[in-house]
């Protein structure tokens, strides 16, 4: 009996002993995951993800070479074209600088490898690549780079994190706000044709609004000028040009800016391009979206992280 006993309370303190030991076990991965995440989220909000407020978005917009804002379901991005070679320098520098410095082993138990667009200076291939954004869910893709363009680029399924591709009836308005300075057009400018196509809902609005920096050489009479409808996306094939503003210099009239809603091209279908053909006469764009669904997700394609914990087969990656 005496031995039944004793056999009972070992069993019973060896079964303690496991739970015990299970549970710190758990207790132990779940702090390794804890700690992985935190790392990864620390990256992934400074550098990645561009949905921010307050005084975070105003630092984050410092680097970058364009800016942003967010309204619920809007997003507005202003850009000059073309960007200044100066600021993309400094954005290249800036990732790289926090790559290596995410990289350079602050902690001793965490292996945080990051990798980032590069030029030249970087060891990279090329001076100035291009940096993508993606806006999500609406699937579209915002292309910075070192060239006279401004573009928007939708996405397919499966691309940069977008389920189910764009779908132009989601977009609601797109209101794009150009400033120029004529006095530039040293025999004055003037405004392309404007193609409107005479559609109503449910195709997507548009609001086109020309801005005079320089009153002493007004283009459009009243120093500002506005156009409005609806469009269809799909109905404009390559080489078809959309909105244009002509600059005539010593008798020669050549193209400044052109904008298209619609095709560009058999690989861009949709939905925006905005060129400066005159580089030395740089253009300010605003460009406002607004869509039937909330944009959850801006953010930039072009850095990758990596976390892992020495001694854990835990890992988190983008």
């Amino acid at each position: 009996m005496v031995f039944l006993l004793v056999g009972s309370v070992i069993a019973l303190h060896d079964t303690t002993k496991k739970t015990d030991l299970r549970q710190e076990k758990k207790y132990i991965e779940e702090a390794a995951f804890n700690n992985i995440n935190n790392a990864f989220n620390n990256v992934y909000e400074e550098v990645i993800s561009l949905n921010k407020e307050g005084n975070a978005r105003i630092i984050q917009i410092r680097s970058l070479p364009f800016s942003y804002d967010f309204n619920k379901n809007s997003i507005i991005l202003s850009q000059q074209i073309p960007i200044r070679l100066s600021v993309l320098d400094a954005y290249i520098d800036t990732l790289n600088v926090y790559r290596i410095f995410t990289g350079s082993g602050l902690t001793t138990d965490l292996n945080i490898v990051t990798g980032t667009l590069q030029n030249t200076a970087w060891d990279g291939g090329e001076d100035y690549p291009d940096f993508n954004y993606a806006i999500l869910p609406q699937c579209l893709l915002y292309d910075v780079n070192a060239d006279s363009t401004m573009v928007l680029r939708e996405l397919e399924a499966g691309q940069f994190g977008c389920e189910k591709g764009f779908n132009y009836t989601d977009l609601n308005i797109i209101d794009i706000n150009i400033s120029i300075d004529s006095s530039l057009c040293t025999a004055g400018s003037h405004l392309g044709t404007l193609e409107l196509t005479g559609l109503s809902k449910p195709y997507p609005e548009y609001r086109i609004t020309v801005n005079e920096t320089n009153p002493s050489y007004p283009i459009t009479g009243g120093g500002k000028l506005e156009y409005y409808g609806h469009f269809d996306p799909e109905s404009y094939g390559p080489g078809e040009d959309w909105f244009t503003i002509k600059c005539n210099t010593g008798g020669s009239e050549e193209p400044w800016l052109r904008v298209k809603l619609g095709m560009e091209s058999a690989n861009d279908p949709f939905p925006f391009v905005a060129k400066n053909f005159i580089p030395a006469q740089p253009v300010d764009i605003d460009l406002n979206m607004v869509f039937d669904t909330k944009v959850d997700l801006f953010y930039f394609t072009g850095f990758s992280i990596s976390v892992n914990k020495v001694n854990f087969p835990i890992k988190r990656t983008t």
